[in-house]
């Protein structure tokens, strides 16, 4: 299921005209910083610009990095706010709005339909992100880890690792890690520069 970014940008554009409180100031040119953000269930979280690691609360593992525009929270599961949390990157801006406020605005403007599909794109997420890293080989999720890289803003590739994005999204060793990068390396499939991914081909060259 492909992002529905139009659903989003409408029912936010809803709720910013409506009150919502802004919970994050853009950072200032060259000073990195994060903020934290836990779901529960009476708030909506949305994010307009930059972007949000979603963390596992158990292990901090990087669940899923979600670009803007995105929604977090609110029709969450109730133990949501147990298992995971949001924290928004560098030169991004979310705002928060009580779910009582969104869910009248929701009715308003008729917008269940949209909220319904944004939930069921985040369910669905939840799903093929464990499918893919918890059924495949080593290789195999780690070469599904540097397709997600691969497919990023060009603005975020150049802010990351490879390794270092593996690494907050795998329990694996360093070793492993580099292990499996070299082979795709060796096999042509990788290109990297000063640990910067520049190009990737998940097919084997023969």
């Amino acid at each position: 299921m492909m992002k529905p970014n139009d659903e989003m940008k409408l029912i936010i554009s809803k709720w910013l005209s409506s009150g919502a409180a802004r919970i994050i100031i853009k950072s200032e040119i060259g000073i990195e910083r994060t903020l934290g953000v836990k779901p529960n269930n009476t708030d909506f979280v949305f994010l307009t610009e930059g972007a949000m690691d979603i963390r596992r609360t158990m292990d901090d593992l990087v669940f899923c990095t979600a670009l803007a525009p995105y929604i977090m929270s609110g029709t969450d599961h109730p133990e949501s706010e147990a298992y995971f949390y949001g924290e928004i990157r560098a030169h991004s801006v979310a705002y928060r709005i009580k779910k009582e406020t969104a869910l009248s605005i929701v009715e308003k403007f008729n917008l269940f339909r949209e909220l319904w599909i944004v939930e069921k794109y985040k369910s669905q997420a939840i799903w093929r992100r464990d499918a893919n890293l918890n059924g495949a080989s080593v290789k195999q999720a780690i070469g599904e880890l540097i397709t997600v890289l691969s497919m990023l803003p060009p603005e975020f590739r150049k802010s990351i690792s490879v390794y270092k994005f593996l690494q907050e999204r795998t329990k694996y060793s360093k070793s492993t890690i580099m292990r499996v990068v070299n082979h795709y390396r060796d096999n042509g499939q990788l290109d990297i520069k000063n640990g910067m991914i520049i190009e990737w081909s998940p097919k084997e060259k023969g």
